[in-house]
């Protein structure tokens, strides 16, 4: 015996506002501080949600940071750079320092 069941058509989810998107950006900045407390995943990641999300998380985005190597400085001292002011407030930072490294590179290149 073959079962005749009917299968429901399958919705379309069609995108639709978040529930940030309507609450006030001040209110979203508030939320964003503590979410923006690890190594700097969470800013970077809100960077990329909406647009309206992004600029809501810009004040916050870089408050707590982790930097592990030179490349990572380099490049987090070009990106704050490029950001106002206003935007590139860093609240906590945390360096990781290989001395090992450091003291090989500074034999082999004669610093």
């Amino acid at each position: 015996m073959v079962s005749k069941t009917r299968r429901r058509p399958e919705k379309v989810l069609s995108p639709s506002p978040s529930v940030f998107d309507k609450l006030p950006p001040e209110l979203c900045e508030h939320i964003f501080s503590f979410a923006c407390l690890d190594d700097g995943y969470t800013g970077r990641s809100l960077s990329l949600v909406s647009r309206y999300i992004s600029e809501a998380s810009k004040p916050v985005r870089f408050q707590s940071l982790v930097v592990r190597n030179l490349p990572q400085a380099q490049a987090l001292a070009s990106i704050l750079e490029k950001e106002s002011p206003l935007h590139r407030r860093v609240r906590h930072l945390f360096v990781v320092c290989n001395y090992q490294q450091m003291y090989t590179s500074a034999i082999i290149h004669g610093d």
